[in-house]
């Protein structure tokens, strides 16, 4: 049974150290043998009735001149994504905005502290709905009920050995164990004693076996792996067939050919580097199994490094990324108070997990019966789950584990105090070594080499040993593996210093270890002194360390500022801010709604904590539930706190942020000039308030398509950031991302590109590598590339903010949609319709679940589809989708915004493909009065309009006028920098058509010779409008 409690006894125990022989600590008998959102475009390809706007457009032509088959002109669209839309230029999508109102620093802190007998524990209410499910289950610690798993699971294996691989396997199972094991076997026979030994066998190794007898079904399973590695047993009548298919995969670690004879497979392993070995002896199998987990995860422990210049706030935000937050989460799980039924809960988990494994629900049932905090050492070191899920969590930061782990983090690091300051207090000796053998990645190693003099931390608990030889052994065995370096890390240790507490664990480990193993807590940082080769030959080298001083300068200006960044009254309060910070929004969720649950808290608290569950709805993409809390907050604010009070700011802006994601513009700017208007009257000036501020009126404006409003606010934003801020702040982000958003919107795609690259830059250095906003500046720097005619570059990025956003959000979230319809209109662009039309219909799904029926994202996606079917001449289709768009979009924007341009642009297209050309022209008429008045005058937008209309009155036969609207698109195309290239070799197309129906064939064959090369630099070669401009030129010289 757990008992909180401060250790003051320690507990009997040994180990080994990470060097392990627990290969031969326990096995079976044998039996013998054997991964502000905008819009999203179109550049079409028909004749040249241009798209207009930022939505999409797109036209064909009834071309009369046999020889010159008709043209295809290029159209586009475009639409504002987050919450918003507006006009984009031919080559814009759905841009992803990044937008950061959700923590003030004068809102962050705020709650009062109550008295310790008003606070129930939290750490019961922090678990996920499964696990609250079978809490009722876990109430129950006697020894027959923790049997009765164990008797249910042995069931569930006597009735079936091998695990059912379906597509849900990997995500539980996944977060036990590093390695997943596979074992490809042409038949199987559950009910053979035989293989049902080998079962047993290979559990004792790793904790799941999956089985296939199918390879097809065994490489899709491979293919949905991402962060762990595969160990794969594979039978002799397989191994031709599959080693060459999976072999260079990157999750394939090692391959083990199991053979009842040697010979045949010893000649196909030849040349297959993966491939460890030939085996007839499942235990010999086992052995080379075991210790090539081991020495992973010996190897596995990660390392974060910071360079002996981060002195001052102006370069703490270029730290490593995970020295930031392992530092951060240590503290706070230290701080916070655990109770039972914490201990109770992890129980539950863990039984729900481990549901169908017999052996370690027995060990959980011993863990259940006999753990205490003065037992930590002894658990940790026990050869079973406790040890692998730990260090895997704190590995891969994975936040969930380690909340559910957070009492036995604490139990083990208090440990680690007592015996450190039994072991160490009164000794003699100021100092000793010790070492510590592992591999490292060559990217770490040069990180490492660059960094002399700088600080390391070790992120995990970290097992070092007295005995050189022991340690030098692990790092020999890593320089073996391709794209690593054996390092030997020799630390000497001053006894005295106490930043992190360490113990000799022989006395106190579950193994009688002889190898004199020294245990540091989690997070242990050292100063990098000397680094230089033993054998250079074989990559091994030795790289000395010395533990730093409690008072460090260089570590604690990183400290100071990185606690200042999660300030709270109490551990869960930071935690919250902490797992906001790593874009972990539902965990944030469940610990704001457990804390404010609490039976008494003052009403600021009450506020403050209903203003940051509104901050996690409002990333989730759950607007309504977003306003909800936010508006709570913000009525208790204005009942208690002065009228200029600055919590009043965070309130406004929020709110104001939340309508304006809803499209309720007016509603959004009351609220952001209340904001203002405070932080103008409070002197000193606040400036991260008012940066904010002014950010938020120039996102509003942007939404408005008043775009020199907006950029006009974004620049104050970024100055006032510039003075107050170190230079990689993530604010800074936030401005550049909004300028780069300003300059796409207007045309300015060039000027647009660095400041979404700078953007990237500075998250690199901030943000964990899967962070949701990773989406938002991949989906940016497509859109640039996109507008400029790329789209093999704009391709790349638009999948990667997909993939990004796949980890990172629920499968309905609004901002999926817009990656969608960006990877929906490049392929249009591209030609490939039928891809088009699939990912717009996706996004269109997504918005009838995520958006309410009249939002105006809605009316782009029926838009976008509507425009693929005009392109495939399914006109009755088409105009159904427009009309759906039309009815929306008159619903909510007023005649003349720009949003309405795609709409009537559109249906130009469609009346123009019909040859309704009088209804044709009246439609691109009223697209380009709108475009006229809100669009700069060379904006690529309007050489959109020109060509549209001009198209008209070239298909009515009036020339003149025609090539007057063709000459004006023309003008604007030539002097865009950079170039569009599809767009430009389409108005050099319709000025050839034009001239071609009127009998010039020099000046036709001049301008068809210019749509080739100028489309030949920037389609593909098999592109439709490539191949009509080739064929319009090759007609024209065979006349």
């Amino acid at each position: 049974m757990y008992t909180p409690q401060d250790i003051d006894l320690t507990g009997r125990s040994t180990r080994q150290s990470s060097t392990t022989n627990a290969a031969t600590a326990v096995m079976p008998p044998v039996q013998e043998l054997t991964g502000r959102s905008t819009p999203s475009k179109c550049d079409e390809a028909e004749p040249r009735v241009q798209e207009l706007t930022g939505r999409s457009t797109m036209s064909k032509r009834d071309e009369a001149e046999p020889p010159v088959e008709k043209l295809t002109g290029r159209t586009t669209m475009s639409k504002r994504g987050e919450t918003k839309r507006t006009l984009y230029d031919a080559g814009q999508k759905v841009r992803v905005e990044l937008r950061r109102i959700e923590h003030f620093r004068g809102d962050r802190g705020l709650v009062k502290q109550t008295s310790n007998n008003q606070k129930k524990p939290l750490a019961e209410s922090i678990a996920n709905e499964s696990t609250e499910m079978l809490i009722s289950d876990a109430q129950t610690t006697n020894t027959a009920t923790s049997s009765s798993y164990v008797e249910e699971a042995k069931v569930c294996q006597s009735s079936s050995s091998s695990t059912v691989v379906t597509n849900d396997t990997i995500s539980e199972e996944h977060l036990l164990q590093t390695f997943v094991l596979i074992w490809l076997k042409s038949n199987i026979d559950e009910s053979d004693d035989i293989f049902r030994s080998y079962m047993t066998h290979l559990r004792y190794v790793v904790n799941n076996v999956n089985m296939f007898t199918d390879p097809m079904k065994c490489v899709k399973f491979l293919s949905q792996i991402k962060n762990d590695k595969v160990l794969m047993i594979v039978s002799d009548d397989q191994c031709e067939l599959i080693i060459p298919e999976v072999h260079d995969m990157a999750q394939m670690d090692s391959i083990y050919l199991f053979s009842r004879s040697t010979t045949p497979c010893k000649q196909l392993a030849n040349g297959w580097s993966k491939v460890k070995g030939v085996f007839t002896d499942i235990v010999l199998l086992c052995k080379s199994l075991k210790q090539n987990v081991d020495l992973f995860e010996n190897d596995s422990v990660s390392i974060s490094i910071v360079s002996a210049d981060t002195t001052s706030k102006q370069n703490i935000d270029e730290l490593d990324v995970s020295f930031m937050y392992t530092q951060l989460l240590k503290e706070i799980l230290l701080e916070i108070s655990y109770d039972e039924k914490s201990f109770k809960d992890f129980i539950a988990y863990c039984r729900k997990l481990y549901a169908k494994d017999f052996k370690t629900l027995e060990t959980i049932a011993m863990f259940e019966r006999e753990y205490c905090p003065t037992k930590a050492l002894w658990w940790y070191t026990y050869e079973g789950f406790l040890y692998r899920m730990l260090n895997k969590a704190l590995r891969n930061l994975e936040i969930n584990n380690l909340i559910k782990l957070g009492f036995f983090i604490r139990d083990l690091h208090q440990q680690l105090q007592f015996v450190y300051e039994k072991q160490f207090g009164h000794t003699q000796v100021e100092s000793f070594t010790v070492y510590r053998g592992q591999s490292v990645c060559n990217a770490d190693f040069e990180k490492i080499l660059k960094t002399s003099n700088g600080l390391i931390s070790f992120n995990n608990f970290l097992s070092t040993s007295e005995d050189e030889k022991v340690s030098l052994t692990f790092g020999k065995n890593g320089a073996c593996k391709p794209g690593f370096v054996g390092i030997l890390f020799e630390m000497t240790i001053d006894k005295s210093i106490t930043s992190s507490p360490f113990a000799l664990l022989d006395e106190y480990s579950y193994f009688q270890g002889t190898e004199k193993e020294i245990l540091f807590s989690t997070h242990t940082v050292f100063r990098i002194k000397e680094i230089k080769p033993i054998e250079a030959v074989n990559l091994r080298w030795r790289v000395v360390l010395t533990l730093t001083q409690d008072n460090d300068p260089q570590l604690n200006a990183v400290t100071q500022c990185m606690r200042k960044e999660t300030e709270g009254s109490t551990g869960w309060h930071r935690l919250g801010i902490l797992l906001v910070k790593v874009g972990e929004y539902s965990k944030a969720e469940d610990v704001y709604k457990v804390l404010l649950n609490q039976t008494t808290l003052d009403e600021l608290e009450k506020a403050h904590l209903n203003h940051q569950l509104g901050l996690t709805k409002r990333k989730q993409g759950n607007y309504e539930e977003a306003l909800a809390y936010y508006e709570i907050a913000q009525t208790i604010r204005e009942k208690i706190l002065p009228e200029n009070h600055l919590d009043l700011v965070s309130s406004y802006n929020h709110v104001g942020d939340v309508y304006e994601a809803m499209g309720n513009y007016p509603k959004a700017l009351s609220h952001y000039e209340k904001a203002i208007e405070i932080c103008e009257k409070t002197l000193p000036l606040n400036y991260a308030q008012l940066s904010s501020c002014n950010n938020n009126i120039g996102d509003l404006y942007n939404d408005m398509t008043e775009y020199l409003k907006a950029l006009f606010y974004y620049k104050k934003a970024l100055e006032m950031r510039q003075e107050s801020l170190p230079p990689n702040h993530p604010d800074l982000a936030t401005s550049n991302n909004n300028i780069g958003d300003v300059y796409t919107n207007i045309g300015e795609y060039t000027q647009a590109l660095p400041y979404y690259k700078r953007v990237l830059e500075i998250s690199r250095k901030t943000l964990p590598p899967n962070h949701p906003d990773f989406a938002t500046f991949y989906n940016n720097i497509g859109l640039a590339y996109d507008s400029m005619g790329e789209y093999l570059q704009a391709l790349s990025y638009y999948e990667r903010a997909l993939e990004n956003s796949k980890h990172s959000l629920s499968e309905d979230h609004p901002n999926l949609v817009n990656f969608y319809s960006n990877i929906g209109l490049v392929y249009f662009n591209m030609g490939n319709f039928s891809k088009a039309l699939q990912y717009c219909q996706n996004a269109l799904e997504l918005c009838k679940k995520s958006l309410p029926e009249n939002h105006p994202i809605l009316a782009t996606s029926y838009n976008n589809i509507g425009m693929v079917y005009l392109k495939r001449g399914e006109y009755s289709e088409a105009l159904s989708y427009y009309e759906k768009d039309l009815e929306i979009s008159s619903k909510n924007l007023p005649p003349n915004h720009l949003d309405l341009g795609p709409t009537y642009n559109s249906l130009g297209h469609l009346y123009f493909n019909t040859g309704q050309y009088l209804k044709a022209l009246s439609y691109f008429e009223q697209a380009f009065v709108i475009c006229e008045t809100g669009l700069p005058s060379n904006h690529p937008i309007l050489a959109k309009c020109y060509s549209n209309i001009g198209n008209v009155y070239s298909s009515m036969g009036e020339y003149p006028k025609a090539l007057s609207y063709f000459e004006k698109a023309l003008e604007i195309r030539e002097k865009s920098i950079p170039r569009n290239l599809p767009n430009l070799a389409a108005s050099y197309s319709d000025i050839g058509l034009l001239y071609n129906r009127m009998n010039e064939y020099e000046k036709a064959l001049l301008y068809y010779e210019q749509a080739v090369e100028s489309a030949q630099r920037s389609l593909p070669e098999d592109h439709p409008e490539l191949l009509m401009y080739k064929k319009n030129t090759e007609a024209i010289k065979n006349r």
